[in-house]
C-alpha cells in the first residue's frame, strides 16, 4: 500500500502551481510588475492591458 501527497504551490494572487521555482519565479514576476507599474505612474504614464492580458 502506497500513500501519495502532492504539494501544491498558491502565489499571492490565487495561482497555483505544482512545483515551488514555479511559483517563486511567479511570485517575483509579481512584484516585479508591481514595482514597473509603481514607477510608470510616477512618472506620469498610464499603461492599458487588453481585457485578456494574463
Amino acid at each position: 500500500m502506497s500513500v501519495e501527497t502532492s504539494i501544491a504551490y498558491t502565489t499571492s494572487d490565487g495561482k497555483q502551481f505544482d512545483d515551488r521555482q514555479e511559483a517563486e519565479t511567479h511570485e517575483q514576476w509579481l512584484t516585479d510588475e508591481q514595482e514597473r507599474r509603481e514607477a510608470d505612474r510616477h512618472r506620469g504614464w498610464i499603461v492599458v492591458a487588453p481585457k485578456n492580458w494574463n
